[in-house]
């Protein structure tokens, strides 16, 4: 029988889960942190390939197969975990180039990856607190090593994001962590009809009257606090693109640290070294929007064996 762990609990991790569950695969996830505790918590969700893709190329298709799949993706998700996941495609207004792409839109990262758990959970995955250590092949299966426990399976899915590298047995790509800070505000002024992306923020409606305003981008290791600068480069930004601003109430900060590769774009496919591991880590800025076609083609390869042929552009063994 098909059996995968996957090493990773965030958007992407429970996504994957979630997928091979549907497909008949018996599934463990495994992560020191609770469900979307690490870089999602800090995500505002947008859903916008054409702004975080300028240049076209993979990225953007990726991006817009992604977007494609969403509103069958969060039907189905909704139904399966009984989580009403906020949803909405309000569109994104570029100010920098007065561009309006209706298009867009943005999903309640937070609330998706614990509807993409429950409904895991529901069709039967497992999952594991604690913190992978190694990956090794022990005869006809993998064995996953970690602080406490000891698990096999034929396949392993490394959805680490940030802490991919400090995994051993298994030649990980150059995955480096960018810390992202966001803010939260209660919005009093006339409410947002849309996304509005300015040069240095974008800033992100709620259904509940608040707005997220993100993000920082900044090259820190592996340090997670929230720094007085980054929120004050924040509010700056956003009063500068939107005066009503300065009456909004500030209601927290989040801070998570992003996965990013050498050259931004993810890292998807099979380990060129050991069969049965396979890669879907690096998305960067885009994990919440790379999720759905993540899990759809991490979901080929492993229930049916089938390699799509975008992978090339986002294979393990190109750097």
């Amino acid at each position: 029988m098909t059996s995968a762990i996957v090493v990773g609990a965030g958007i992407v991790g429970c996504a994957v889960a979630r997928e091979l569950a549907v497909r008949g695969v018996a599934c463990t996830v495994i992560d020191p942190r609770p469900v979307g505790g690490g870089a999602t918590q800090a995500s505002a969700g947008m859903l916008a390939p054409y702004v975080e893709a300028h240049e076209r190329g993979p990225l953007l298709d990726l991006g817009v197969r992604s977007l494609a799949l969403y509103d069958d993706w969060i039907a189905a998700v909704r139904e399966e975990s009984g989580v009403d996941v906020e949803y909405r495609r309000i569109g994104t207004l570029e100010t920098a180039t007065n561009r309006s792409i209706p298009e867009h839109g943005y999903v309640a990262a937070d609330q998706l990856s614990t509807a993409l758990a429950r409904a895991a959970e529901r069709r039967g995955v497992r999952f594991v607190r604690d913190r992978v250590t190694r990956i090794a092949r022990d005869g006809g299966s993998l064995r996953v090593t970690a602080t406490e426990h000891s698990l096999d399976a034929s396949h392993v899915v490394l959805a680490a994001g940030a802490w991919t590298n400090a995994i051993e047995g298994v030649r990980t790509p150059p995955v480096r962590p960018v810390r992202g800070q966001l803010l939260h505000l209660g919005w009093n002024a006339t409410p947002l009809p849309t996304i509005v992306w300015g040069p240095r923020c974008y800033v992100v409606p709620r259904l509940d009257g608040t707005v997220l305003v993100g993000a920082t981008v900044e090259e820190a290791g592996f340090d997670e606090r929230l720094t007085a600068s980054g929120v004050h480069q924040l509010l700056d930004a956003v009063c500068d693109l939107l005066p009503d601003a300065r009456d909004a109430t500030f209601i927290g900060a989040r801070v998570g640290l992003r996965p990013a590769t050498p050259d931004e774009l993810p890292v998807i496919g099979p380990d060129p070294d050991i069969a049965g591991v396979v890669h879907a880590t690096g998305h960067y800025r885009n994990g919440v929007l790379l999720a759905p076609i993540t899990a759809k083609l991490v979901g080929d390869l492993i229930a049916d064996g089938v390699l799509d042929a975008s992978l090339t552009d986002f294979r393990p063994d190109r750097f």
